[in-house]
């Protein structure tokens, strides 16, 4: 690829990652008025302001490259935001729901900000370089910072529920609130099988290829031992939960843009389920944990280590992997 169509290929990214940026900040508002706690509260607040800067440094350099941002892009994300956002309007008031929106909102930026510095790389355009590994950077602190609120938010939601609950003890909320939190979680994985079927489908290089087979097979057994859990607890898998979250695509937000090509598409996806299915075991463990549950609790911690090293590896080295066939197929 000549450096022309490789510089244009940095000018489309940048005008996405604008676009995304700015379909974000009515995201960012929203979780920061639902939320109720003070520290996230002022966190959203803070990067809100934060991503109100990274708009017009992105703005300021398009404009360096004789660039500006695109309607198109900009229409495109702000209509993918608007269908999440009427089904978090229907969602049950939840905590962690906001916590969890918030996670998956900055694991999809962290990665976008990743694939725009390789391509400015690639085409020698050290300048949209550094940009995207500083702003991507900032993503990184706020999605770190945002995972040390699990405890406090799943006992929000605690709270909530035992205070509705009527003929219910507190214990038996939280017994409930952990199986139905188990089949979320067994769908998520079943989900996340096939998620990774396709990918092995489009990765070539052979170690990449070996680590994401072997954790399609870590996935398989995860839903496995989820699904027996349920079964010990009197209980079982859902259908339903599992086909809402083959629908999980058309509502994943305005950074779905960000896919034209599809190597990208793989690493975006893969990353950000990865977290998903992070942000699930977080919850479990406190929801196990609070009803005295070790054998569930083992579980989440176990598979919590292997998704978080599984997204560890993705954001070091898979990006490499997945990019080469990005350009190798270019």
């Amino acid at each position: 690829m000549d450096d022309r169509k490789l510089q244009a290929k940095v000018v489309t990214h940048l005008q996405q990652v604008h676009a995304a940026e700015r379909a974000q900040l009515g995201e960012l508002h929203a979780l920061h008025d639902e939320s109720e706690i003070a520290a996230v509260k002022a966190l959203l607040l803070g990067h809100e302001a934060e991503t109100r800067r990274q708009v017009e440094l992105i703005e300021a350099r398009l404009g360096e490259l004789e660039a500006s941002g695109s309607l198109r892009l900009l229409t495109q994300a702000l209509g993918a935001s608007l269908p999440k956002l009427a089904l978090d309007r229907l969602r049950p008031d939840s905590e962690c729901a906001i916590l969890r929106d918030a996670v998956i909102a900055e694991a999809g930026e962290v990665v976008s900000y990743l694939l725009l510095e390789t391509e400015a790389l690639r085409a020698g355009d050290d300048a949209t370089a550094v940009l995207a590994r500083e702003i991507g950077a900032q993503e990184r602190e706020t999605l770190d910072v945002l995972d040390t609120f699990w405890n406090q938010s799943v006992h929000i939601d605690v709270d909530r529920r035992a205070g509705l609950a009527k003929n219910q003890s507190r214990t038996q909320v939280i017994e409930a609130m952990l199986v139905d939190h188990l089949r979320d979680v067994h769908a998520l994985e079943r989900n996340a099988v096939i998620m990774l079927g396709t990918v092995l489908t489009t990765v070539h290089d052979e170690l990449a290829l070996e680590r994401v087979r072997d954790h399609q097979q870590a996935t398989v057994r995860h839903g496995d031992e989820i699904a027996r859990r349920l079964h010990e607890l009197g209980s079982g898998p859902s259908a339903r939960k599992v086909a809402q979250g083959l629908a999980f695509a058309a509502v994943k937000g305005p950074i779905n843009i960000i896919r034209r090509e599809r190597a990208a598409k793989d690493l975006r996806d893969m990353f950000v389920v990865e977290h998903m299915e992070a942000v699930a075991y977080e919850q479990l463990a406190v929801l196990a944990e609070l009803v005295g549950d070790d054998r569930t609790l083992r579980i989440a911690q176990d598979h919590l280590a292997e998704e978080r090293a599984m997204a560890t590896w993705l954001e070091r080295d898979a990006a490499r992997f997945l990019l080469e066939t990005l350009y190798a197929e270019a």
